[in-house]
This record gives C-alpha cells, structure tokens and sequence, in this order.
C-alpha cells in the first residue's frame, strides 16, 4: 500500500491532533525497484488495474512478485483500535 506516506504516523498525528510532520515520502514506484533487481512487479493505481493482473500467473511461478498498489493518502487505516491501547 503506496499512499507515499508513512501512513501510520500521518493518521496517527491527525487522531491523536498532533503536529503533522515527518511524514511525506518521495515519489518511488517500488514496482521499478522491484523490476530493477529481477523481480515481476506491477503498479495498481485503479481498479481494473488490479481486475487486469493475471493471478494465475503470478501464483504459479517461482519467486516474489511486488504490488505497489496506490492508495489515497487521506484516508484513514484502521488504527482506532491500536491508538486506544496506547492510551
């Protein structure tokens, strides 16, 4: 999940009304990092990107495949849980 955030520092600082800092990242495909090194990877930036992969594919050969799937960065994971056991 590609949201080019450390995402859970960024919902973290927003829920919990702190700075918002320290959290951006560079643009990076890590699906041509992957493919640089030798290893199947694909970019998933909509739907049917993902409907258009080919799962049988990437199941049935050897080695890892890499999914850098983009997500929107302003919507919030699922960390209410994890925040109220810090508390």
């Amino acid at each position: 999940m590609n949201d080019q955030h450390l995402g859970m520092v960024k919902h973290g600082q927003l829920l919990n009304k702190s700075a918002d800092i320290a959290n951006e990242l560079p643009s990076i495909s890590y699906a041509l990092m992957a493919s640089s090194m030798g290893i199947m990877s694909h970019t998933i930036e909509s739907a049917d990107d993902l409907i258009n992969l080919d799962i049988n594919h990437m199941c049935r050969r050897k080695g890892p495949v890499l999914l850098d799937v983009r997500i929107d960065p302003l919507e919030v994971p699922p960390i209410a849980t994890r925040l109220e056991g810090m508390r």
